[in-house]
């Protein structure tokens, strides 16, 4: 945290220290809840399907390029807009840029969107992983 203060107050940026306490902590928790769901599930299909570690590096590398890691939400081509809003992280992303550097115009609904789908896939792979983990040893 102290990193990002040093870099704003360098760089001239508007910066709301009560802006970026009150949301960061919320989209770091959502992205948590995504990350472990989505690790959960692959760790299941993993042992599994051994060459599918392949195919998920190179998933996680286009990904990238559908969210708005590189460029802004508002950057992206209109025919291009609904795709990369589907990604429940583009939300996480555009808001944290909006409480880091006060660009773009977050939607704090979509935050729901995200919240929802993340529950969704942690439910996902805390129940696959539970089915699955009986049988890990098995299967190595």
């Amino acid at each position: 945290m102290l990193a990002v203060i040093v870099i704003h107050k360098d760089h001239q940026y508007e910066f709301n220290i009560l802006k970026v306490v009150s949301i960061v902590p919320l989209l770091i928790f959502l992205l948590a809840i995504l990350g472990i769901g989505l690790g959960l599930i692959i760790a299941c299909l993993t042992v599994r399907y051994k060459d599918l570690n392949f195919v998920i590096v190179f998933l996680l590398q286009l990904t990238m390029y559908t969210t708005t890691v590189i460029f802004p939400l508002n950057a992206a081509p209109s025919e291009m807009k609904a795709f990369i809003q589907a990604n429940p992280i583009t939300p996480i992303i555009e808001i944290f840029r909006f409480a880091l550097f006060s660009t773009g115009d977050p939607n704090f609904g979509t935050l729901i969107y995200s919240l929802l789908i993340g529950i969704l896939i942690f439910s996902t792979g805390f129940v696959a992983f539970n089915r699955v983990e009986k049988t890990f040893v098995d299967s190595m």
